[in-house]
């Protein structure tokens, strides 16, 4: 649960666990729960009922806090305990009914929930934290319809030298290039994540614009564009690079990458290849990775800046004509050619590879390959 939360941009602060060596633990808790957090989560279990300090000190502090401010959310989680019990055990202990929150339910080995219900309960309640700790954040800072929010997302493990309003830690599941999500990580975990801070910023924000920081692996970036995609009406404004890169900027020119298309005959019609590359070739390890694959593509398509370098993409609109150009490409094998599954490859910038995704809209599904140990490896999909 505590991945799923952080993972979705909130820091989550869990009680001596996160506390400074030596501190008063009673106290700094309190602090904590009374002053500092926006929500709390309370993992509700027949241990848990055994603990006098959770029921002495952070509940009465909760309770405190939500009475003082209504705003502030309690987020009962149960699991091998039910509400009638909890209600009891408050009547036992004197404390209001923690029952009278919208608590959920998490099965515990003894239900027949399958793994897949099992996953979406626990993403719902990541998803149900973020909206709540979210709406007291903005409302704490006195955001206005005009603010506009920051998104930090991170697999390196890096600080963002300002406080972002979600900072998106996924280094647990992304270990730089170490380490690369598995499909199972990917599609149960990282990508609802993304869809759940696209539905809270578009729901939160009326100014439907935001500041992204990205320090991560391109595929990601990728995807991170692709959930804030043009049909969203969120305009994207790109921290990171000498000028901010903008969703809103005009592209400069028509086709800025040399285009390579080749077509097989043999291969399955339904599949296409599409590598983008500015800072350096990537056709010979494009080749590798398919040879060893089981699939061969009709159509192989090279776009490739016409000077590979860190600097061959100028500007923001430079990149927002690169972004153009790859999805009329897109579209055409989509559209045209009646390709079902494109594969991405890319080694461009980390704010190109977001308006990229911004423009993958309305296509067929995409998978995306990270550069890993040697080797093109897939991470997940789009769709």
């Amino acid at each position: 649960m505590q991945l799923r939360i952080n993972v979705r941009g909130i820091a989550s602060w869990r009680d001596v666990d996160d506390l400074p060596t030596g501190s008063l633990v009673e106290g700094e808790i309190i602090r904590a729960i009374e002053h500092d957090a926006d929500a709390i989560a309370l993992f509700l279990t027949p241990s848990c009922l055994q603990s006098d300090f959770i029921w002495r000190v952070e509940v009465p502090a909760a309770l405190r806090r939500h009475k003082r401010d209504p705003h502030f959310h309690i987020v009962p989680l149960l699991q091998g305990i039910s509400f009638a019990e909890v209600q009891q055990f408050c009547y036992n202990r004197k404390l209001a009914d923690l029952s009278r929150f919208n608590g959920i339910v998490l099965a515990d080995g003894t239900t027949s929930e399958t793994k897949q219900e099992q996953n979406k309960k626990r993403n719902d309640v990541a998803r149900r934290i973020l909206q709540d700790a979210f709406a007291l954040h903005l409302r704490r800072i006195h955001a206005d319809h005009s603010y506009e929010p920051s998104i930090y997302l991170s697999t390196f493990g890096l600080t963002p030298s300002n406080i972002p309003d979600l900072s998106l830690d996924w280094q647990k599941v992304i270990d730089g290039k170490e380490h690369i999500p598995t499909a199972q990580e990917w599609e149960e975990i990282l990508w609802p994540a993304l869809l759940d801070v696209k539905r809270t910023i578009s729901e939160k924000i009326p100014s439907h614009r935001i500041h992204l920081f990205i320090k991560g692996i391109l595929p990601v970036a990728i995807a991170l564009g692709f959930v804030f995609r043009e049909t969203c009406g969120i305009a994207l404004l790109l921290e990171g690079q000498k000028e901010i890169w903008s969703t809103e900027t005009s592209p400069s020119e028509q086709e800025p990458l040399h285009c390579e298309w080749t077509y097989n005959d043999q291969g399955d019609q339904q599949i296409a290849v599409i590598g983008i590359a500015t800072t350096l070739s990537i056709k010979q390890s494009i080749s590798e990775t398919l040879s060893v694959v089981n699939f061969t593509p009709a159509y192989c398509i090279q776009l490739e800046s016409p000077e590979l370098s860190r600097e061959s993409v100028r500007d923001a609109a430079h990149a927002r004509a690169i972004a153009q150009q790859v999805r009329h490409i897109c579209r055409k094998l989509c559209d045209q050619q009646r390709v079902r599954q494109i594969h991405l490859f890319v080694a461009i910038p980390v704010e190109l590879a977001v308006l990229i995704g911004h423009q993958l809209n309305a296509l067929c599904s995409i998978t995306l390959y990270e550069y890993s140990k040697g080797s093109y490896q897939p991470i997940g999909g789009l769709s």
